[in-house]
């Protein structure tokens, strides 16, 4: 039920301002509601809570003269010297007022800091992750100079057998340096001068003592 619109249609004109006016309705019509809604909460049906939130004003010609007669407190002048609250006032208000809403409802502020919780630790999991995987440079002198090199049998990618390694090593004149290695996946690197690319390959057998020099990155020990 539109309530606004019910104490508009019974509400006689007021000797007020419009924007009072306005205020006024407003007012009525959200109390009409909450007595309406208390009403259903506790088992009426929808047109006894109707009827009762109805019976709240018997006589609107009346409570329309006793409004007429109401005026609105002037605000009072502000105290020379005294400070005027900034920006930061409403806030921290709102501050206050959440606090004691979340102290009244225990159970809901529990949840509400459990959920905020997992929510920035998920966040911040996922930046990791991104920050670790593709906004962090390669840990290694110059990454826009290196290339990978891998040979292709049967239309699938491999590795690049050692005997082939040796001998693109020999021949190779287009890079500066050029070194394998293998691991978990291989790859050969290989370096350049001012105009030549660094190239990386991956080879089947162990690390050629040029890796680190390729990558320009010491040698680390690890498990």
């Amino acid at each position: 039920m539109d309530w606004r619109h019910y104490v508009r249609s019974r509400l006689p004109r007021l000797a007020v301002s419009a924007e009072r006016e306005i205020e006024i309705v407003d007012e009525l019509a959200l109390q009409l509601e909450a007595i309406y809604e208390r009403a259903l909460g506790a088992g009426a049906t929808a047109a006894e809570a109707r009827l009762r939130a109805q019976a709240e004003v018997p006589d609107w010609a009346a409570l329309a003269r006793t409004l007429g007669t109401i005026k609105r407190p002037d605000a009072p002048a502000p105290v020379p010297g005294a400070q005027v609250g900034g920006v930061m006032t409403g806030f921290i208000q709102d501050i206050r007022y959440a606090l004691r809403a979340l102290a009244r409802a225990p159970g809901f502020a529990v949840v509400s800091i459990v959920t905020l919780a997992l929510g920035i630790g998920a966040t911040t999991i996922v930046y990791s992750l991104v920050d670790g995987v593709l906004l962090r440079p390669l840990p290694i002198h110059q990454p826009d100079r290196v290339v990978q090199a891998r040979e292709i049998n049967g239309g699938r990618e491999g590795t690049i057998a050692w005997l082939n390694f040796v001998d693109w090593k020999s021949r190779a004149t287009s890079y500066q340096q050029l070194a394998a290695w293998r691991g978990v996946t291989s790859s050969t690197l290989a370096a350049r001068a001012p105009s030549s690319p660094r190239m990386a390959t991956t080879a089947t057998r162990p690390p050629s003592s040029r890796a680190s020099a390729v990558s320009r990155t010491p040698a680390r020990v690890s498990r």
